[in-house]
């Protein structure tokens, strides 16, 4: 996930949104590229962006709005005026058998694993009931 910021120049405009970005989580969580070119107040939508399928997003300021404290807000504004798709590639990987290094007696291994857990919440509320399904890649 990458966020561009509209606000200043091309050279340094460009945030990745990696866990070694982070730069402060005092009061909100702080994304800083190489230039010093940062974004605050992220995790919300993130987290928005994620279930709605976007990986990358121009602001036009240094901070998102925190709006409710939620994910809600932003993931409704999305559905609502939907997204568009771009010609950038998207990358990933796929873990389709352990990988496994070793270093005398030190040793690391990654596995995909996959697990389901369905989750029932809000039984007897006015919400009624509720089911997720979540998938667990471990």
């Amino acid at each position: 996930m990458f966020f561009r910021r509209k606000d200043v120049n091309s050279q340094s405009d460009l945030i990745a949104a990696r866990w070694y970005k982070v730069s402060d989580t005092s009061l909100s969580t702080v994304l800083t590229n190489r230039f010093g070119t940062s974004i605050s107040t992220v995790e919300h939508l993130m987290a928005a962006l994620k279930l709605c399928n976007i990986d990358n997003l121009e602001v036009d300021g240094p901070e998102i709005p925190i709006m409710d404290g939620s994910a809600r807000p932003f993931v409704e504004v999305i559905q609502s005026i939907g997204t568009r798709p771009t010609n950038t590639a998207r990358k990933a990987i796929w873990i389709h058998k352990k990988i496994e290094v070793r270093d005398g007696d030190r040793i690391t291994s990654l596995l995909m694993i996959w697990m389901s857990v369905p989750l029932c919440i809000y039984e007897k509320c006015i919400v009624g009931l509720l089911y997720w399904l979540v998938l667990l890649l471990v």
